[in-house]
């Protein structure tokens, strides 16, 4: 179970980073073909916030996984409210930083990474839970 367990982690760890970089280069992409660069900062601090979280997620429950698997309904249900608290905290440190103006932009772009991590978080562990 536990070779198992850090092939899951190692799989889900993979699958976040793609898709991040995806959206990451969609985002670059976006920039050069519009010419909207002031979607760069929005766009890095999305990214680095999606996998900064999804690969502390990942760690918490692969030994979650290894030592309590009893606790692990408990797990998907703390990391979304963290990853809420997260978001919301990051949103304002942003807005502290850059003022209201700036905030619309940084909202979309990070919602489309919030919603990606959210996404890939829900299929992955529903998936898993399903198989066992």
């Amino acid at each position: 179970m536990i070779e198992e367990v850090d092939k899951l982690s190692k799989k889900y760890a993979i699958g976040s980073a793609c898709i991040f970089c995806v959206l990451f280069l969609f985002g670059l992409l976006a920039i050069e073909i519009w010419n909207i660069s002031e979607i760069m900062t929005p766009l890095i601090v999305s990214a680095i916030f999606a996998v900064a979280v999804d690969m502390a997620d990942v760690i918490i429950w692969r030994n979650v996984a290894k030592k309590a698997q009893s606790y692990l309904t408990t797990f998907y249900t703390a990391v979304s409210a963290f990853r809420m608290l997260l978001a919301l905290a990051t949103m304002f440190v942003y807005y502290l930083i850059e003022g209201q103006g700036a905030m619309l932009v940084f909202f979309l772009v990070f919602m489309v990474f919030y919603m990606a991590s959210l996404a890939h978080h829900t299929f992955f562990f529903a998936k898993l839970s399903n198989k066992s």
